[in-house]
């Protein structure tokens, strides 16, 4: 199984919450996908001891600043294959630490039934409010960071299983909308959207459901495009993305289109439930802003691809060899991924954050260890530093192909 998503990763890892004590530093685990508290995560501040996550997620430390947070986490596949997940924070502070860890701990399923710690249910009922427009598609869907589950509603009615990372059940929400979508699932046109909260338990079934659309309106948002002297001439592109709550996921995104960098416009929807996004890109590098619709004179600025400075493709590397890369600017968060796949065995990814433009790969994380010839491949990401809740500004070294490794 591939990292997680760098830009991703390099924004929502790691956030200081607050609200202990002062003598303690409290790391909580949770999934990626949901934000539901993950158990049995290896955790370690500074040089203390190694903990592991309880039942709510969480490790209790002594207090220290700045510190260094590192993770371990073994997930087991449906095939049977393992991965070792190991995170290495720098440069952190405060009492509590929220780390974000893979949240698909075994994610499939048997004869149709989830695996712990994720749990199933039927949700059936009812869509109204349609517009009846012939090319109209009415779909419902449960969104969570990743990916989606859906079915269509064509008639009106809807059946549908919803998953879950919690034991006792909880509250998920169901989104419907009635939109033109193009050949890739891009909505086109939305012309109406609404929302259900259910309450759902483990093997439990739901019904009578009703889910109101409500019309939408579309407007123009349009602005303007700089780009680093190192993407100038490069093709741009643009769209809108529909977000929800940290970790809701996108129920719905825009076609993305090549535009004029010197001043484009797009048409996108005006939404109450989550937020409309415009993202612009060249290849790896995108500036991302919550807008709202219409609007008019927005600025983005692309910022440069990372370049990986050493090692060199194909060398061989250990604990003691640096990684090092240049930043496209000054400041911000660096995000190292190293991919390292065995012949047999466990394979192992690294999560390495930093404020710097270098690294080391710990070799002293237990139970973790990495076999001589594997090869390994890396790559690394950057963010600006903003305010992720308005606008993120990232980029990344190629990763496709990334830098190959081999273990000395």
């Amino acid at each position: 199984m591939r990292h997680l998503s760098i830009a991703v990763l390099a924004l929502a890892v790691v956030s200081p919450l607050g609200g202990c004590t002062e003598s303690t530093i409290v790391v909580r685990t949770v999934s990626n996908r949901t934000g539901a508290p993950i158990t049995g995560v290896s955790v370690q501040v500074g040089s203390q001891s190694w903990a592991t996550t309880d039942a709510k997620g969480e490790a209790t430390f002594a207090a220290s600043s700045p510190f260094t947070v590192r993770s371990h986490q073994t997930v087991t596949w449906p095939s049977g294959s393992t991965e070792d997940y190991v995170q290495v924070l720098g440069e952190q502070s405060g009492s509590e630490i929220t780390v974000t860890v893979e949240g698909l701990q075994g994610w499939g399923a048997e004869n149709g039934v989830p695996k712990p710690p994720w749990y199933g249910a039927t949700v059936a009922g009812s869509v109204s409010g349609r517009s009846g427009a012939s090319s109209a598609e009415t779909s419902v869907r449960q969104t969570y960071d990743g990916t989606w589950l859906g079915v269509p509603a064509q008639d009106g009615s809807f059946d549908m299983q919803v998953i879950f990372q919690s034991s006792t059940g909880t509250t998920v929400t169901l989104r419907a909308f009635e939109a033109d979508q193009d050949a890739n699932g891009d909505v086109t046109h939305l012309y109406s959207m609404g929302a259900a909260q259910v309450s759902v338990v483990p093997d439990g079934r739901a019904t009578g459901v009703s889910i109101q659309l409500a019309p939408v309106t579309e407007g123009a948002v349009a602005g303007s495009v700089s780009l680093d002297p190192t993407l100038a001439g490069a093709s741009v592109r643009a769209g809108w993305q529909m977000r929800a709550d940290p970790y809701g996921g996108m129920p719905i995104n825009g076609p993305r289109t090549a535009i004029d960098p010197a001043g484009f416009s797009i048409t996108a929807p005006s939404v109450s439930d989550g937020a409309i996004w415009l993202r612009v890109n060249v290849g790896w590098s995108a500036h991302s802003r919550r807008v709202t619709v219409p609007s008019s004179g927005l600025a983005f600025a692309i910022p440069a691809a990372p370049a990986l400075v050493e090692p060199a493709e194909g060398a061989t590397f250990d604990h003691t060899i640096v990684l090092r890369w240049t930043t496209p600017e000054a400041g911000g968060t660096s995000t190292v991924n190293l991919y390292c796949s065995p012949a047999s065995g466990a394979s192992a990814s690294f999560t390495l954050v930093t404020t710097g433009s270098q690294a080391v790969v710990p070799d002293d994380i237990p139970g973790v260890t990495l076999v001589s010839g594997t090869q390994c491949t890396w790559d690394v990401g950057w963010c600006a530093d903003t305010d992720a809740g308005a606008e993120t500004r990232c980029s990344s070294s190629p990763v496709f192909p990334s830098r190959t490794l081999v273990v000395k």
